[in-house]
């Protein structure tokens, strides 16, 4: 499941369970692509909670397909998780993007939350 929240330019997309391509397409992407309206860069908090799962395949692939096609629309993405294979996927991932990427445990969100506000 997928739960988002927008303060400005600011999303809080908060994963739990097994999250779907339903997911996806009826509560994701149409959150970023309102937020994006209003904002040139978004700045991104996912909190990844200890019930998370994972993704069925179709949501892997709309993950991928989100992520490819909005590149350049992130200012910064931080990532809350206590799940070690989450914070390790973030870090070999963010060598490859555009923007600074993050890991925190789930106990450092108001830090997670002020480092997406920081200058850069």
């Amino acid at each position: 499941m997928i739960e988002v929240t927008q303060s400005g330019a600011q999303l809080t997309v908060r994963l739990s369970g097994t999250v779907t391509q339903h997911d996806y397409s009826a509560v994701l992407e149409p959150a970023m692509e309102a937020a994006l309206k209003a904002e040139p860069k978004l700045l991104v908090l996912a909190v990844v909670g200890e019930d998370f799962q994972g993704y069925d395949m179709a949501a892997a692939w709309e993950d991928t397909k989100l992520g490819l096609s909005h590149l350049g629309a992130f200012d910064r993405i931080a990532i809350c998780s206590d799940l070690g294979w989450v914070s390790t996927a973030v870090r070999a991932a963010a060598v490859f993007l555009p923007y600074p990427v993050k890991a925190f445990p789930l106990t450092e969100e108001p830090s997670a939350r002020e480092w997406l506000t920081m200058p850069k």
